[in-house]
């Protein structure tokens, strides 16, 4: 197999900045130099200069990939002219229940990341394109053959989706695209990262979509739709493209990640799993963690030292500090609580790794 090669993409706003900068490092550590063309991090945030500002100031966390940083704006990768986004802004203030949020332009920053992801594709410029999480961050080593098969298909996995809003955004994803929706129970690839694909499937599917809704980000800012962004990035590579198995292999991993609502036994158990070295890839949702108990705040920042994310003298509360962010703020870039609050381990993949 030849040796692949990827762009690395990280959607971010102000208040993950430091959950980057533990992804940099993350990186930096354990993802090989000659496997990244570039590293893309898209800010989305309502003051858009100072979030450039603070993502750039990371880049000496990138350590070896320091030079392969780029970093971009919703208007390097949307083609709606700004004045036509700004006047939909104004339109939609004036509905009830809206306010001027921290995302994009001041729209909701869920909502905007979605449409960001799907938009990056025209950035890319790698044979694939890795998609994170700003709270993904590696704890081990990573090789191409946990990316890819050998024949050159990146790595996926298939999983159970469960709750009928899970199943609501499954049908409006399809259906958006006029396509068929599965049958419920039908296993299909999650909604979360990581997410491989090849870039230039990825670009296809992007026209796809737009060719069947228009510009993605009008899509996600009108908000007519429960559709989500990856499920329609698997019904636009299935029904417009191939069968999944002629893109995709399974056994990609599944990230360890501790949502707003996983319970605190499960919490122990992912914690025990990186402690033990089980976990390639561990996260904690920015809205669950400044609440960690102490017990549990302190073996994650035992993780994160000896995974070499955090530098000596560094400390948990003194970056993530107590108490809570207000209500507020937290709701200002929250997905739905059921997706927040999807099972995070790999108990969740039916099929098993290699």
């Amino acid at each position: 197999m030849q040796k692949p090669s990827f762009d690395i993409l990280t959607v971010c706003f102000s208040g993950e900045i430091d959950l980057l900068r533990l992804q940099a490092r993350s990186l930096a550590a354990f993802f090989p130099p000659d496997l990244v063309n570039r590293i893309l991090v898209v800010v989305n945030d309502a003051d858009e200069a100072a979030c450039l500002r603070a993502v750039e100031a990371l880049r000496p966390d990138y350590g070896p990939h320091a030079g392969k940083l780029h970093l971009l704006r919703p208007a390097d990768l949307f083609t709606t002219r700004a004045r036509g986004i700004d006047r939909l802004r104004q339109i939609a203030l004036r509905l009830p229940g809206r306010r001027r949020e921290g995302g994009w332009k001041g729209h909701r920053g869920w909502v905007v990341q979605q449409a960001l992801k799907l938009a990056a594709a025209r950035a890319v410029t790698a044979p694939l394109v890795l998609i994170l999480d700003a709270k993904n961050h590696f704890l081990k080593p990573v090789a191409a053959a946990d990316l890819v098969a050998p024949d050159g298909r990146p790595l996926s996995r298939l999983q159970l989706h469960e709750g009928e809003e899970r199943w609501r955004w499954i049908r409006a994803s399809y259906t958006a695209l006029g396509l068929a929706p599965p049958a419920e129970g039908t296993p299909l690839p999650p909604t979360v990262t990581p997410c491989v694909l090849p870039a230039g499937i990825f670009r296809r599917v992007l026209a796809g979509i737009e060719a069947r809704v228009g510009p993605v980000e009008l899509f996600f800012l009108k908000r007519r739709s429960p559709a989500t962004e990856f499920f329609l990035i698997h019904a636009a590579t299935e029904g417009f493209i191939a069968p999944r198995a002629e893109v995709f292999a399974e056994g990609l991993f599944a990230s360890g990640t501790i949502f707003r609502s996983t319970p605190a036994e499960q919490v122990d158990r992912l914690l025990a799993r990186a402690e033990a070295g089980d976990e390639m890839m561990l996260g904690v949702h920015r809205a669950r963690i400044r609440g960690l108990p102490a017990g549990q705040a302190a073996r994650l920042e035992a993780v994160w030292h000896e995974a070499g994310l955090l530098k000596a003298g560094e400390r948990f509360r003194d970056i993530f500090p107590v108490p809570e962010p207000s209500p507020e703020d937290q709701e200002r870039f929250q997905a739905p609580e059921s997706l927040a609050g999807s099972p995070p381990i790999t108990s969740q993949a039916i099929l098993p790794a290699r």
